[in-house]
């Protein structure tokens, strides 16, 4: 009966795939440009004076990634009150939903509805609807066997929220992959800073010190590769944008929203359904 949802996890997987695609030719990078400066102790600063826009196809298939994981929730929902009424469609088909609250009495003013035909899991199989509350978002971080599943569905909730309306809080970041300048100009670097940071123009993502390099070269040739990565702007995002751990949607984020669903809640409820 999850057939329907695994095809949407698929679809999310998909949509994935074309960002790690994007990531892996370096297209953050593309997006930049680099230039260098002396501060005032002589040292060499590396440091964005350029920044293209993300482009709006990478907002979309971030967007089509969430949507299908949450999508693929209210496909479990679905089959769950086929299952416990018997009948396809259920008597609640209109208001089927998987829920995600962040408040407690939200999730108990949606499950205390006296005509089930209007709740959203009216009519889920005895025992579903106590584990579908134990994975709501604000059971995360209570260090229940469920809060990090929890967490990660609240991660969903507020991401499907964004892209519902607005673009996603995207930013390009550094490094992913960097290669030291062992020289500037045919002088030797005796020190490398590096700033793990947002790039947004005049940001320095690195900072040399070359002992014997001229005061007169005001603006140095440095030789040397990175490759940026991709970040959600987190609490820099306006209004904020609250992630755990790490915030690369690629890398990190994406990924484990579709093991979350896949490998934690459609297990769970798969006896359910049988």
């Amino acid at each position: 009966m999850l057939g329907s949802g695994f095809a949407k996890l698929g679809g999310a997987k998909e949509r994935l795939g074309k960002l790690e695609g994007e990531m892996q030719r370096g297209a953050v990078t593309d997006l930049l440009g680099i230039g260098t400066q002396r501060d005032p102790q002589g040292r060499v600063l590396i440091l964005v004076d350029r920044h293209t826009s993300i482009p709006a196809e990478w907002h979309i298939w971030i967007g089509e990634c969430v949507h299908n994981i949450r999508s693929a929730l209210d496909h479990l929902a679905y089959a769950l009150n086929v299952a416990g009424s018997r009948l396809d469609p259920p008597p609640n088909a209109r208001r089927s939903q998987f829920p995600l609250y962040v408040e407690p009495d939200q999730f108990a003013a949606m499950k205390s509805m006296g005509d089930r035909k209007r709740c959203m899991m009216g009519f889920f199989p005895e025992g579903a609807a106590a584990l579908a509350e134990r994975l709501q978002p604000y059971h995360a971080g209570d260090h229940s066997d469920d809060s990090e599943t929890a967490q990660w569905l609240g991660v969903l909730a507020e991401l499907s929220n964004i892209d519902k309306h607005r673009r996603f809080p995207l930013t390009g970041v550094y490094p992913d992959l960097v290669t030291h300048p062992r020289e500037v100009e045919g002088h030797a670097v005796t020190e490398v800073e590096n700033f793990h940071v947002s790039l947004k123009v005049g940001t320095p993502i690195l900072r040399l010190t070359v002992p014997t390099l001229p005061p007169s070269v005001e603006d140095p040739k440095v030789d040397f590769g990175y490759m940026g990565g991709l970040n959600f702007e987190g609490v820099e995002a306006d209004p904020p944008l609250p992630l755990i751990l790490d915030q690369e949607p690629v890398d990190f984020v994406l990924p484990s929203l579709l093991e979350a669903v896949r490998e934690k809640v459609f297990p769970a409820f798969q006896p359910f359904l049988e």
